[in-house]
């Protein structure tokens, strides 16, 4: 049997010696890797909606005046913010107040911005949500969101919920071209939650959900029916009035030589164009403005000429998307 040989390794300490030095960091990194994972589960499981004063405090305050146009949805936001502020008022004429308000129509028409100036006038607590926030790929944690949203809107009530894209989180339960599985699934499970939470308020609850979608043809029936979303708005693109309205507002914090005439035939070659479109229109033409009299050394301002030209070139530009997404659609077929 062969004698043992000796390493000839030496050690600079008694206590502790370098083959436990690799242990040692072996364990550290594993302490910090359950640390981390603790507080990454833990933060999952806690879900807070943004509230109004969260919103206002990083973003310039605005109201329904500074909203151009969507005069049926403005009504309607109001008289439901009325209802929550005066609730004998209505209850004595057995009046029941709408669960919830869909507001559903084409990009850009100013869905959101509705929601955003209702928070400024409300009085009320307003809290904002995404339904991209309810989505997750863990069984049960959507639903747990929800729940959490509602709780603490009861908490602070008379209280507005607003779910910006609820189509994210309500889309039809039998429409399986994107999702295959069954009724367990993820999504179906927190469909189910919003559901129950829609549903299950109490005649005394003072608490209104306001939703916007792009999609509504998209969204579950049971979701979109009365006695969850009461009042259904569509809020179409801009008519020709509504188009000045919305210029004249873009306008007033910008130097400007436009008069009401040459407002009203910008609005007039508008056609078409969303709210957003308009906005973006009338920033872009402005910046032209401001680059044009930096290189000649005047003051900038912006003229109607500039502005008209940089809203047709929004028209074309929509004009050309339909145009090709009808050669596909033929392509297809």
């Amino acid at each position: 049997m062969p004698a043992l040989k000796d390493s000839g390794t030496t050690y600079t300490s008694l206590i502790i010696n370098e083959e436990h030095i690799a242990y040692l960091l072996l364990a550290g990194v594993y302490s910090y890797v359950c640390y981390k994972a603790f507080f990454f589960m833990k933060n999952m499981h806690d879900y807070k909606g943004k509230e109004k004063k969260d919103i206002q405090s990083r973003q310039t305050v605005k109201t329904l005046s500074d909203v151009g146009g969507c005069s049926k949805a403005k009504d309607a936001i109001l008289e439901i913010i009325d209802f929550i502020k005066n609730p004998d008022q209505f209850k004595n004429m057995g009046v029941r107040m709408p669960k919830g308000i869909l507001l559903y129509g084409p990009p850009g028409t100013g869905k959101t911005l509705i929601a955003k100036a209702a928070a400024a006038e409300a009085g009320i607590p307003v809290i904002f949500a995404s339904g991209a926030e309810f989505v997750e790929i863990f069984v049960g944690m959507g639903a747990k969101r929800i729940r959490d949203l509602f709780a603490q809107a009861r908490q602070m009530q008379p209280c507005m919920v607003f779910i910006d894209e609820i189509d994210a989180v309500g889309f039809s339960r039998g429409n399986n071209n994107f999702i295959i599985g069954g009724g367990h699934r993820e999504m179906e499970t927190t469909l189910n939650q919003l559901l129950n939470e829609m549903d299950g308020f109490e005649e005394n609850d003072q608490v209104i959900v306001v939703a916007a979608t792009n999609l509504a043809q998209n969204l579950d029936p049971a979701l979109s029916r009365p006695g969850r979303f009461d009042r259904k708005i569509e809020i179409t693109l801009p008519e020709s009035e509504e188009r000045e309205e919305i210029i004249s507002i873009h306008l007033k914090n910008k130097q400007h030589s436009l008069t009401k005439p040459q407002i009203k035939s910008a609005a007039k070659a508008a056609q078409n164009l969303s709210g957003a479109e308009i906005e973006n229109s009338v920033n872009l033409a402005t910046l032209q403005c401001i680059r044009k009299a930096k290189a000649e050394g005047k003051d900038a301002i912006l003229d109607d000429k500039t502005l008209i030209e940089y809203i047709l070139q929004h028209v074309t530009e929509k004009q050309k998307g339909h145009t090709s997404r009808s050669n596909g659609y033929q392509q297809m077929k």
